[in-house]
C-alpha cells in the first residue's frame, strides 16, 4: 500500500488536517511576508535617507579682500572632532572641484535663458574678441604707479568670437587698463581707427536693464517693449520728485499699460543698445603660483597671452595668421566656451541642492556605492548642458583638466568662490590627457542661475571623487562641503554643540523628512515582528496538534508493519512518507494562499504609514525606492518561510516516527 492510498482511507481525517495545516501555513507565510516587507522598508529608508548638518554660507565682510566666516576656527575644530564620533556622525564630506574642458560639450550662459541674466554668473564664458572702432575717449586716467586707465566707447565691426548665447548693441563700452604710459602712447588711440579687442567680463547692458523693468512689472522678458518709454514727464510729477528728494533726476519713465512706471535717471536710460567689456591687462611681473599654492619659478607674464589691444590696418584674419600671441587668444576663447566645473564627489546627496531636492535626477541614476569606492569613469550633467549638446544616457564624453593662472587665489579666497570654471591658460595647458567619462544620468535645477553659495551653475558636471587624481580644490563652505549625520541624530548634534558652548544656529540640520517617519516605521516593524511571533507560535501548535490526532495514529499501522516483518527501516520509511505527505499539501496550498493574498495584505498594512510617509519633505525618491523593495521582497519571503515551516513539521513528524519504531510491535498494536 502507498501512503497516498494509506491517507485515502481517512478522507474526512485527511480533509481536517489539510485544512488545520493549511491555514497555520497561510497565516505563517503571510506574516512572514509582511515581516520581510517592514524590515526590508527600514533598512532602506536608514540606507537611503541622509541627514546633512550645512554650515552657514554667511560671511563676515570687513573689506573687499578680507572676509570671514562666522564659525570660529575653535568651532570648526570641535565639530572636526564630533565627526569621528561614528554613532553621532557618518563623517565630514569635502568634494573636489577642478575645472575641465570637452569639445562635445557646449557651456551655457545666463543670457540665453529668458529673465535670468545675471552676468556675474556667466564667467567665464563672457570672454569675447571684437574688431572694434572707437567711437570717443571718455576719460584718461594715469596713475603714480605708471599705470594707465581708459574707458571709451566704440562700435562693434566685426564678431571674432563671442559665446553663441550673446547678443551685441550698438555701443560697446571699453574698460582698459595698461602696465606703462609708453605702451598706452604706442596703441595711438584715436577715433575712428580699428583695433582688434581681446576682452573680458562682457556685459550686455540693454538686456540688463530690460530684465530690471519686467522685474518691475513681473512680466515675462519678452513683453518688455522699450518704444513704452516715456521722455517726457509731466512737470507737476517732475516738481513733486525734486521736493521729495532734490538730487534725484529723472529724465523718462516706462509706461507698458497706462501707467505710471518706474522713473529712469540718465545713467539707466544709457544703458539702451549698450554693452560693455574689459581689457584689463594682469600683472606680468607676478610670480606664478601653482594651484596649492608653491611657487613654480614662473611669472604670470610667461603664462599669460600677450594679446588684448592691437591697432588693425588690415582684415583680422591677416593679423591673425601672422601672430602667434593672437593665435593663442582665439585657441583659448575657443576653449573657454566648452570648459565646465567638475565636482567629485563621495555622496551627491550630501549636497545640499540634492539633499533639499533642489536638485535631482530626471534621467539616468545616480551613482552606486561601487562607482564612488572604485573611482567610475561615470558622470552626471545637467538637462540645459545635455539639451545645448544634444548629449544622452550611455554617451561618453572626453574630460580634459585644468587649473587657470588664478588657482591659487581660489584656494585663498574661498568665501567668495563659486563652482564656476577657471580661465583657461593656453600656455598652461592641461593637467594629462583627456579621460572619458560615461554619462550615467542627467540632473535637473528648481533655480537654473541660483546664485546662493550652496548653489552650482547648469554647467557643473558631478563625478566620483576618487575618479579624479589631479589636485582638487575644497574647502569647507557652501557647496563643497557638509556634515553627514547618522540618521535621527540631529538633534543630539545641536545638542552636542550647545555642551560644548558653540551657537547653534550657524550650522542648519536637514534630515529629509526621516524623523516624520522613522517611528511610524519602527512602529510597524514591531507590529510586523509581533505578528510574525504569533504566527510561529500558531504553527507550532497546528503541527503540535497534526502529531497528536494524526501521526500518533499511525501506531497500529507500524506495529502491524514490524509484526509481518517489514523491517524498522522500511516501517519508519512508510510512515515518514505518510506523515510528511499531507505537510507539503497543505504547505503548498497555503504558500499559494499566501501570495494570492499578499499583495492585498501589504496594501491594506501601508496605508496606514503612507500617511506619514506621504507628509515627509523631500524625501519621495526615497520612500518609493523603499515601498518597491518592500513589495518586491514579500513575495520572495513567502516560499522560504513556507519552505522553512514544511522542514520543521517534516522533522518533527519523522522524528516522531522514529521513536514509534523503536517500540515492540505488540505495544505498538495493543495502543494504536
Amino acid at each position: 500500500m502507498t501512503p497516498f492510498r494509506q491517507l485515502l482511507r481517512q478522507p474526512i481525517r485527511l480533509i481536517a488536517v489539510l485544512l488545520l495545516l493549511g491555514m497555520s501555513a497561510t497565516f505563517f507565510c503571510l506574516s512572514g511576508g509582511v515581516f520581510a516587507s517592514a524590515q526590508t522598508t527600514l533598512d532602506e529608508v536608514e540606507r537611503n535617507y541622509i541627514t546633512i548638518a550645512a554650515p552657514t554660507a554667511e560671511i563676515k565682510v570687513f573689506s573687499y579682500s578680507h572676509h570671514e566666516s562666522p564659525i570660529s576656527d575653535e568651532m570648526w575644530k570641535y565639530m572636526d572632532s564630533l565627526s569621528t564620533d561614528k554613532s553621532l556622525m557618518r563623517g565630514a564630506y569635502y568634494q573636489k572641484f577642478i575645472s575641465a574642458y570637452s569639445p562635445s560639450v557646449n557651456a551655457i550662459v545666463s543670457a540665453s535663458e529668458d529673465g535670468l541674466y545675471q552676468f556675474d554668473m556667466d564667467s567665464p564664458y563672457n570672454r569675447a574678441i571684437f574688431v572694434i572702432r572707437i567711437l570717443s575717449i571718455a576719460e584718461e586716467t594715469f596713475s603714480s604707479s605708471g599705470t594707465v586707465s581708459v574707458t571709451a566707447t566704440a562700435t562693434i565691426e566685426d564678431v571674432v568670437r563671442l559665446h553663441p548665447g550673446y547678443q551685441t548693441r550698438g555701443t560697446l563700452h571699453i574698460y582698459l587698463r595698461f602696465a606703462s604710459r609708453e605702451e598706452y602712447d604706442s596703441l595711438a588711440l584715436a577715433p575712428g581707427r580699428c583695433y582688434l579687442l581681446n576682452g573680458t567680463s562682457y556685459i550686455d547692458r540693454d538686456l540688463d536693464f530690460r530684465i530690471s523693468l519686467a522685474s518691475w512689472y513681473r512680466l515675462p522678458l519678452s513683453a518688455v517693449t522699450l518704444s513704452d518709454i516715456s521722455y517726457d514727464i509731466p512737470q507737476d510729477i517732475l516738481d513733486g520728485l525734486k521736493k521729495a528728494d532734490p538730487e534725484y533726476k529723472p529724465v523718462a519713465w516706462y509706461t507698458p499699460i497706462d501707467e505710471v512706471g518706474p522713473f529712469l535717471e540718465q545713467w539707466q536710460v544709457d544703458q539702451i543698445d549698450t554693452c560693455e567689456i574689459d581689457s584689463i591687462q594682469p600683472d606680468f611681473d607676478a610670480p606664478f603660483l601653482a594651484a596649492d599654492g608653491t611657487d613654480t619659478g614662473l611669472t604670470i607674464g610667461q603664462l599669460c597671452t600677450n594679446a588684448f589691444l592691437t591697432p588693425l590696418d588690415t582684415d583680422w584674419q591677416t593679423l591673425v595668421a601672422s601672430d602667434s600671441e593672437w593665435q593663442l587668444a582665439l585657441q583659448e576663447a575657443d576653449t573657454q566656451y566648452h570648459t565646465f566645473p567638475v565636482i567629485g564627489t563621495d555622496l551627491l546627496e550630501s549636497l545640499y541642492c540634492f539633499h533639499q531636492k533642489q536638485c535631482f535626477v530626471t534621467e539616468g541614476r545616480s551613482f552606486t556605492d561601487r562607482e564612488y569606492k572604485d573611482g567610475a569613469k561615470v558622470c552626471l550633467i545637467s538637462e540645459s548642458t545635455a539639451q545645448a549638446s544634444n548629449l544622452h544616457i550611455g554617451d561618453e564624453i572626453d574630460l580634459s583638466f585644468y587649473w587657470g593662472l588664478n588657482s591659487s587665489k581660489i584656494n585663498a579666497v574661498r568665501s567668495l568662490w563659486r563652482a564656476q570654471p577657471e580661465t583657461y591658460s593656453a600656455k598652461l595647458g592641461f593637467t594629462g590627457d583627456a579621460q572619458k567619462y560615461k554619462i550615467i544620468g542627467i540632473y535637473r535645477q528648481a533655480n537654473l542661475w541660483d546664485s546662493v553659495r550652496y548653489s552650482f551653475t547648469p554647467n557643473a558636471v558631478f563625478v566620483p571623487a576618487a575618479s579624479i587624481h589631479e589636485y582638487c580644490f575644497t574647502a569647507q563652505h557652501g557647496s563643497m562641503f557638509t556634515y553627514v549625520l547618522q540618521n535621527g541624530k540631529a538633534q543630539a548634534f545641536q545638542d552636542a554643540l550647545a555642551a560644548g558652548g558653540f551657537p547653534t544656529n550657524l550650522v542648519f540640520c536637514f534630515d529629509g523628512g526621516y524623523s516624520k517617519i522613522a517611528d511610524t516605521l519602527r512602529g510597524f516593524h514591531k507590529s510586523a515582528a509581533q505578528l510574525f511571533i504569533a504566527a510561529c507560535a500558531t504553527s507550532l501548535a497546528a503541527l503540535l496538534v497534526y502529531q497528536a490526532l494524526f501521526v500518533n495514529r499511525q501506531r497500529r499501522t507500524m506495529g502491524l508493519m514490524l509484526s509481518l516483518g517489514a523491517g524498522r527501516r522500511r516501517a519508519a520509511w512508510f510512515g515518514c512518507r505518510t506523515a510528511i505527505l499531507p505537510i507539503v499539501m497543505a504547505t503548498v496550498i497555503g504558500a499559494a494562499a499566501g501570495l494570492l493574498t499578499m499583495n492585498a495584505t501589504l496594501q491594506s498594512l501601508l496605508s496606514s504609514v503612507s500617511e506619514v510617509m506621504d507628509t515627509a519633505m523631500s524625501s519621495t525618491a526615497a520612500l518609493g525606492h523603499a515601498a518597491d523593495a518592500a513589495v518586491s521582497s514579500a513575495p520572495a519571503a513567502v516560499p522560504l518561510a513556507a519552505l522553512a515551516q514544511c522542514a520543521f513539521a517534516a522533522l518533527l513528524s519523522s522524528l516522531t516516527i522514529s521513536r514509534m519504531t523503536r517500540k515492540s510491535p505488540l505495544e505498538l498494536i495493543r495502543k494504536g
